[in-house]
């Protein structure tokens, strides 16, 4: 063997330690009190050497899930058999800080290693890319949707029921119209007065208006009732709900 092969050699040999990065795909999870935080997984792409030794990678057991996150904020989404990731390997050995997340001192010396690394997930091949708008920021799960737009206008769409619950007063402020429609069953109006509706029928506010002023036509032995006035200003007051 020359001088030159030898050190390709030495080189090689030393790589095959080495890890950086590398895409790989979720073969199992592992749920911890009902949530998953770690992940089996299988690099996908074999090492070539330059002597054209190729080497299959092993499945990676217990591998920590990591999704943004800072400032008690969080994002994360479920993560299934299939799926992709990318394998991050660190410098240093991290089992021992998994644990406390706190400073300390490796109990072994190794480095770039297998048995170090952080699982990211959504490193897509251009195949199963979801891709992105170039002008708006989207965030999807199966059949729903919400869309910010360049502009601020933001749109939710979904095929299921949508839930708001509140634990405390909840208010909604509004410098524009504001419309809220079910599919013809109700509809909220709110842009330049309160417009209620059912089934495309008549507005319940012009409804309650009618009967309020029907109510102050009522006689009692020829003589207007005693509450007529107060009746006038309830009919004035649900008549400035209308658009």
């Amino acid at each position: 063997m020359s001088q030159q092969n030898a050190v390709k050699s030495q080189i090689d040999k030393a790589f095959r330690g080495l890890h950086t990065a590398t895409p790989a795909r979720v073969v199992g999870v592992v749920l911890v009190d009902g949530r998953i935080k770690r992940v089996h997984v299988k690099p996908q792409v074999r090492t070539l050497f330059s002597d054209g030794v190729i080497l299959d990678r092993p499945t990676i057991k217990n591998v920590p899930l990591q999704f943004p996150s800072g400032g008690g904020a969080y994002q994360a989404f479920p993560v299934k058999v299939g799926d992709p990731v990318l394998l991050i390997f660190t410098e240093d050995v991290i089992e021992d800080w998994l644990e406390d997340g706190k400073e300390q001192t490796p109990h072994v010396i190794r480095r770039f290693s297998i048995n170090d690394c952080f699982a990211i997930p959504g490193a897509f091949p251009f195949a199963e890319s979801p891709g992105c708008y170039p002008d708006k920021y989207e965030l999807k799960y199966n059949q729903t949707s919400v869309v910010i737009e360049e502009s601020g206008n933001i749109k939710i769409e979904s095929s299921a029921e949508v839930e708001v619950m509140s634990r405390q007063d909840t208010s909604h402020q509004s410098l524009g119209s504001y419309s809220v429609e079910t599919n013809g069953v109700y509809s909220v109006d709110a842009s330049g007065g309160l417009s209620l509706s059912k089934g495309g029928g008549e507005n319940l506010i012009e409804t309650i208006r009618k009967l309020s002023e029907e109510v102050s036509k009522i006689k009692v032995s020829g003589a207007q009732i005693e509450n007529k006035v107060q009746i006038e200003a309830l009919t004035a007051a649900i008549a400035a709900f209308k658009p």
